[in-house]
């Protein structure tokens, strides 16, 4: 049997101008549904191609709006953290947003793919707190993207 290839997916830790994490209960994907996760998405070649050239923060900038209804101009810095998956390759980025957590339960997204729409302090101890009580309720890339968010915040040792 050979080996089952999905599409390129990018999602990221999102963090407010008032330092909180965004995450949301997941309710549209089949395997993901009732699971927290951050803003992601399969990139579509048709709608972030640039130049004739993927481009992967349109895709992610396409997905925040589509799930968060964050606009192009609410986007501060996007930094890639890396790739995850063995089965899907999953690009994990941070990015930092110039409006408040309050802003963004004021928007409305295209698509209604979380339930519910939360935040967490994401200073070392409080983001390390909420990885050992959500870890087991999050999507797999989720995890990754908020384990590489938190050892790019805070070093390498951050969870030992």
């Amino acid at each position: 049997m050979g080996s089952r290839h999905l599409p390129l997916s990018t999602g990221t830790a999102l963090t407010t101008s008032d330092r909180r994490l965004l995450y949301g209960l997941r309710q549209n994907v089949d395997l993901e549904r009732g699971l927290l996760g951050v803003p992601a998405g399969y990139v579509n070649p048709d709608e972030d191609t640039a130049n004739g050239r993927l481009n992967i923060v349109s895709s992610l900038k396409r997905e925040l709006e589509e799930e968060v209804g964050t606009l192009d101009q609410d986007v501060d810095k996007v930094q890639c953290l890396g790739l995850v998956g063995k089965e899907q390759t999953y690009i994990a980025f941070a990015t930092e947003l110039v409006i408040s957590f309050g802003d963004i339960l004021q928007r409305h997204p295209r698509e209604r793919e979380f339930a519910t729409i939360e935040s967490a302090d994401t200073d070392r101890d409080s983001l390390r707190t909420f990885i050992e009580l959500n870890h087991k309720q999050m999507t797999k890339h989720s995890l990754a993207n908020i384990l590489l968010y938190g050892m790019w915040c805070y070093g390498e040792e951050w969870l030992d």
